[in-house]
């Protein structure tokens, strides 16, 4: 596996640990899904780079992880900004 593929793999285990947590999670506060979704965003774009490195420039798959990323951040950012 290439060194981008296994930091993807981290990154999967490591958002769907932050995701479970939240879910089992009585109290949710907007820093802790802030953070979660900051996680989610950053494994988006990790998957992001492997589409690209493996040579594909534009697919609706490299748009999907683009906009997953970007809304993902987007909003996390927001909830941590606004605590």
């Amino acid at each position: 596996m290439m060194p981008v593929g296994l930091l993807a793999a981290f990154c999967v285990a490591m958002s769907l640990l932050a995701v479970a947590k939240l879910a089992l999670t009585e109290r949710r506060r907007p820093v802790d899904v802030g953070a979660t979704l900051l996680v989610v965003a950053i494994t988006a774009f990790v998957l992001l780079w492997r589409e690209l490195e493996g040579g594909v420039r534009l697919s609706p798959r490299v748009a999907f992880w683009f906009l997953a990323g970007s809304s993902c951040a987007a909003v996390g950012a927001g909830l941590l900004l606004r605590e």
